[in-house]
């Protein structure tokens, strides 16, 4: 009931959009009645793109990794990467100013609620598309993009170079006594700060922490040169002066519609 009404509440919200809890009853080969239990929930990602880069990010650091330190981005084989792949790259999310105040704000109030319910765990999934055509190439082939599906959070980078796909997913986790022990356990060995397992208080303001100063930081326009995908992002430089001027490359409303 509480994500439900809190939903209605905020139609921008960055959270996974749940479309239902369904059960499958069946038998099972020695003829024992089983029941599985699924959400289905709507793709933060647009179906049919290969996108460029993808990361899952919560904030800490310990485990955090899925490329050796020191690659090249994008990696030659399509992964998630995470927050320490970010950290240890030049990418940034690059936006106008009021794109990002407007996302940064949406995304506190998410994460005041799960706050409020007392769930952790959660991260911010990114997908990042490149302009460069209608169609994206794989290592499948040229996959066409469904046109008629809409992610709900879209946005467009500040330089015109870039789509990206955000939302805040797997928030199902309470901070059970499972998982304090396990933040006692980490304690032991790893400052608090590092571990993901920790109360939803310090985990929220840790998450905000890391998406307001590192993965969103404030920006200004930099020149971008098509292969140089390591420096996509990149948070100085100087201004181009071709560079439409910040207050006219978005709508008001933060989300980039197609």
């Amino acid at each position: 009931p509480a994500y439900q009404a809190y939903m209605g509440s905020q139609p921008s919200s960055l959270l996974t959009k749940f479309c239902g809890l369904y059960t499958i009853e069946y038998s099972d080969e020695s003829g024992r009645r089983r029941k599985t239990h699924f959400l289905v929930m709507k793709n933060v990602l647009q179906p049919g793109r290969a996108l460029d880069l993808q990361f899952d990010l919560k904030g800490s650091t310990l485990g955090r990794r899925s490329l050796p330190p020191g690659s090249i981005l994008p990696p030659q084989e399509r992964v998630v990467m995470k927050d320490l792949d970010l950290v240890e790259s030049s990418f940034r999310l690059r936006l106008a100013s009021l794109a990002r105040r407007q996302l940064l704000d949406q995304v506190a109030r998410d994460v005041d609620f799960l706050t409020g319910i007392g769930v952790m765990d959660y991260s911010l999934l990114v997908g990042v598309n490149l302009r460069h055509d209608s169609t994206q190439t794989c290592d499948h082939g040229t996959l066409p993009v469904d046109a008629s599906y809409e992610a709900d959070t879209k946005l467009l980078s500040i330089d015109h170079t870039a789509d990206y796909f955000l939302g805040v997913i797997d928030f199902l986790q309470p901070y059970s006594t499972k998982k304090y022990l396990e933040t006692c356990w980490k304690r032991m060995s790893h400052k608090l700060r590092v571990i993901s397992s920790v109360d939803p208080g310090f985990y929220g303001r840790r998450f905000m922490e890391f998406l307001e100063g590192t993965v969103i930081p404030e920006c200004e326009v930099q020149p971008f040169t098509a292969g140089e995908i390591s420096n996509v992002g990149a948070p100085n430089g100087s201004v181009e002066s071709n560079v439409v001027p910040e207050s006219k490359e978005i709508p008001v409303d933060f989300l980039y519609k197609s």
